[in-house]
């Protein structure tokens, strides 16, 4: 007959080895954690960008939209530098550089001698005013005027996240048109079927 003791002793030895077994797991899941005890882990962390790697929001491309050079379409030029944390600061930056002008060989959208008035932002609309001269100085047309004002419009909504729709003003007035054919009354969503 097997003592108890011969249990007690078999009990001990498996609790040992036991022991010894979570001690051994919890010493490798340890040394797996800490990078500067396993190359490979201090390899990875060393790939991953940092926040100075990232880079700041004005290196994400923006996208202005001029026509083409049969003035049918808008078509979109890559620009960076332009995003900027406030909403309106950032519709500025964009409606400057498409008074600006493209820097390939696109059509410019806005008069030259265009100025912005002031630009805000309120509920989802961009509210542009420009000065009267986007509007004595447009060469006319329904085709040109509609590139004019959805080149606007275009650019906002669908660069800024905070613009669903851009309503213009000229000379901090309310107007009907920018050259006598598309209604300006109201704020207008992107049209997407402009772009090529």
């Amino acid at each position: 007959m097997i003592s108890n003791r011969f249990y007690t002793t078999r009990y001990r030895l498996f609790l040992a080895a036991m022991i010894c077994c979570c001690l051994f797991f919890a010493a490798d899941l340890f040394a797996v954690n800490d990078p500067e005890n396993t190359p490979g882990e201090k390899h990875l962390s060393a790939q991953l960008p940092s926040d100075a790697d990232t880079g700041s929001a004005t290196d994400f491309p923006v996208y202005l939209y001029f026509a083409d050079s049969k003035n049918h379409y808008l078509t979109e030029e890559q620009r960076f530098g332009l995003q900027a944390d406030d909403p309106a600061v950032f519709c500025r930056n964009i409606v400057d550089g498409l008074i600006s002008g493209p820097a390939g060989n696109l059509v410019r959208t806005l008069p030259p001698a265009t100025r912005i008035r002031a630009i805000f932002v309120d509920d989802k609309t961009a509210y542009v005013d420009l000065s009267q001269e986007v509007a004595a100085s447009h060469p006319g047309g329904i085709v040109s005027e509609i590139m004019t004002i959805y080149s606007v419009v275009n650019s906002l909504v669908l660069n800024v996240d905070a613009v669903d729709k851009v309503k213009l003003l000229i000379a901090g007035q309310d107007a009907q048109t920018v050259s006598g054919h598309i209604d300006i009354r109201f704020p207008l969503h992107a049209d997407i079927l402009l772009i090529r």
